[in-house]
């Protein structure tokens, strides 16, 4: 759960650093008060409520770029036929992201947490 939770915010502190210019510190500081402080007042089910924050916005995110795709977005023939020349690469990247998001969901264990605290 450590490494999960510094690969998190390294990751916050990276984004901050590469859009904003900003040192790491100012991504990394701000969410991980936030996140202890909501976790210490509400355990468990404020974990939960923000799991469901966090799936909303996502789903909102997918339906505005699905959206912008089909109505901004336009793809010619030619556009058509060099996607469909077919490379491995490709298929291999598919594949590999599909091994880690599997093995990083089994071996997260706040997933596992949630399912016996659950019981």
């Amino acid at each position: 759960m450590f490494i999960y939770l510094v690969s998190q915010l390294k990751t916050m502190g990276d984004l901050v650093s590469m859009f904003y210019g900003k040192e790491p510190e100012w991504g990394i500081v701000p969410i991980a008060l936030f996140t202890m402080a909501y976790t210490m007042i509400g355990g468990l089910p404020a974990s939960i409520v923000t799991d469901w924050v966090q799936a909303v916005a996502i789903f909102i995110f997918v339906v505005i770029v699905i959206v912008n795709l089909f109505t901004q977005v336009d793809i010619t023939a030619d556009d058509w036929a060099e996607v469909s020349k077919g490379k491995d690469a490709g298929f291999d990247a598919f594949v590999s992201l599909c091994f880690s998001v599997f093995g990083a969901e089994v071996f997260n264990l706040a997933f596992w947490q949630r399912l016996y605290a659950a019981k």
